[in-house]
């Protein structure tokens, strides 16, 4: 054999290595997936083994991103359609309001003098209470224990809820429901004879039925005039009247020679 190889020598050579190896590289494919993190060393993936685009926000930590500045305002909605009032309307109101939504009025008794403002109650409130004063006409000869109706002159005080009015001379009339008080003094002549003296009041109510009731009695005066005074304190509803009557028991007619009634609201029902 010749010392120095020749070029068919190596060619051979090479040709027979690979044929007795085999292929020593094989191609591998990775399903997606399929590399887990206990795959991967520790900082083995470096910016330059990932692919530029390829990293979405879900991979990475919650505040491990910077966060990106506020965007523009968005344009503004359409306008959304007119809401009902049907929830409110006819609803009860509650608390110091009376009725139903949408017009409530202030409840009965809800306004004390806690809710009102110093100087806010004037002359132009105070006139609107329930208030009449009228003179008792003179009545010749009251018959002996006969009840004898007296009549009232013309309201001696301002009357803007027309309590007195001209058409029934003999009655007031309650303008609101509430408590009153009925006063009555008048002066009986002295017939000079003994007897008794006695003042009554006369309800006729709006919804039916009268109610008659004893004012006082005295005795007559052994000499001079008897002044006689009477009151009580009613129940009234808006539209009852009230009169004022006088019985008399002395033997003979006496006179009364005039006087003075009134009525006044003291406050409401309840």
């Amino acid at each position: 054999m010749r010392r120095h190889l020749s070029y068919a020598n190596v060619v051979s050579s090479l040709a027979l290595f690979c044929a007795l190896g085999g292929g020593a590289v094989a191609a591998v494919n990775l399903r997606s997936g399929e590399v887990k993190s206990r795959h991967v060393a520790r900082n083995a993936i470096t910016s330059l083994k990932v692919r530029d685009f390829s990293l979405l926000r879900r991979d990475f930590r919650r505040n491990q991103l910077p966060r990106g500045a506020r965007g523009a305002p968005g344009t503004p909605g359409a306008q959304g359609a007119a809401g009902s009032d049907a929830s409110v309307n006819g609803v009860a109101a509650g608390g110091a309001l009376a009725g139903t939504y949408p017009n409530p009025g202030i409840a009965a008794g809800a306004v004390g003098s806690a809710q009102l403002a110093g100087g806010s109650v004037g002359a132009a409130q105070r006139a609107l209470t329930p208030l009449v004063h009228a003179g008792v006409f003179p009545f010749n000869d009251v018959p002996t224990n006969v009840q004898t109706t007296f009549t009232l002159a013309t309201s001696t005080t301002s009357d803007p809820l027309d309590m007195h009015s001209g058409a029934d001379l003999t009655r007031l009339t309650a303008p609101i429901d509430g408590f009153y008080r009925a006063d009555v003094a008048v002066t009986w002549d002295n017939p000079s004879v003994a007897g008794r003296r006695e003042l009554w009041s006369f309800v006729q109510r709006v919804s039916g039925g009268t109610v008659l009731s004893p004012l006082s009695r005295v005795a007559a005066a052994p000499d001079g005039d008897t002044l006689h005074t009477g009151w009580s304190m009613i129940r009234l509803s808006a539209g009852d009247k009230i009169s004022f009557r006088g019985v008399q028991t002395s033997p003979v007619a006496v006179d009364v020679l005039g006087g003075d009634a009134a009525l006044v609201w003291l406050g409401p029902l309840s």
